[in-house]
């Protein structure tokens, strides 16, 4: 081989290297460039639009600590006649007086300007339930260019209010809860067993010269863990007859119990505790 042909083969050589040196130096660079555009675009996408029975909202890069300077507006949207329900399971965000540094915005509505705003939240205390009047809710998540926090983790659903039906079946008031209701009662009283109706709260003083006295629920089964003590208060020398209509006990064996006469506490009243 003559000096001319190996120098041609080396060169050809120095060549080759040299292009697939380069080939890979770019290649290298826009992968990287690649990735470092994917990293911002990633980091830079939060809220917008969701239109679902349910779902879960959380803060950028959570459970880690969320990005600074950032703004999140995410607009929920459920099916018309239910409202949107939101729960929080954790709930970190720096905390001001004001929260005029990081914070989280919840609105009625999907108006940032004319829906009423229903919490304005900073700081580690979990915000209680949050329910819309429409099927429409407004989040919007703040973040400043200083101190990040752990951020927050919430779920919502759909959610029907059952109070507003009218075939709750309560006696007294409903109160809406999500997923379900409640009954409860107004003062003086006491919520039957079956959850729903609502009776006169058991024991008390008494002064009449004649009544009824019934365990709780009667006729129904009594619930569970009740204490009552009736007070029953005669004029004076008068005396106080009790006679029972009806008498069932968890383990009494006697119908009726001999209660015919007062117990006589002083010349002046006579009083029978039950």
């Amino acid at each position: 081989m003559s000096s001319t042909s190996l120098f041609s083969i080396l060169l050809l050589c120095w060549l080759t290297l040299h292009v697939q040196a380069r080939i890979h130096h770019l290649v290298l660079k826009l992968y990287i460039y690649l990735c470092f555009f994917v990293f911002l675009c990633f980091s830079a996408i939060c809220g917008g639009d969701i239109v679902s029975e349910e779902g879960t909202l959380q803060s950028p890069n959570y459970p880690e600590d969320y990005r600074p300077n950032k703004e999140c507006i995410w607009k929920i949207i459920v099916p018309e006649k239910y409202q949107v329900a939101l729960k929080f399971s954790s709930f970190e965000i720096e905390s001001h007086d004001n929260c005029v540094y990081d914070y989280l915005e919840i609105r009625d509505g999907h108006s940032l300007s004319n829906s009423p705003i229903l919490g304005k939240f900073c700081g580690h205390r979990i915000p209680n339930d949050i329910r819309s009047t429409s099927n429409k809710l407004l989040i919007k998540f703040v973040s400043d260019s200083s101190v990040q926090k752990a951020g927050f983790s919430a779920n919502f659903i759909k959610e029907f209010d059952e109070c507003s039906s009218g075939n709750h079946g309560c006696d007294h008031i409903c109160v809406n809860t999500l997923g379900g209701y409640r009954c409860e009662c107004r003062i003086g009283y006491e919520l039957h067993s079956d959850g729903k109706k609502c009776e006169n709260a058991c024991g008390g003083l008494i002064e009449l010269l004649n009544g009824t006295l019934v365990s709780p629920s009667f006729p129904d089964l009594y619930p569970p863990n009740k204490n009552c003590i009736w007070e029953i208060v005669a004029p004076p020398q008068f005396r106080i007859t009790l006679n029972f209509t009806h008498f069932d006990l968890e383990g009494n064996n006697v119908s009726f119990p001999n209660i015919h006469s007062s117990i006589q506490i002083n010349p002046q009243h006579s009083k029978l505790l039950i």
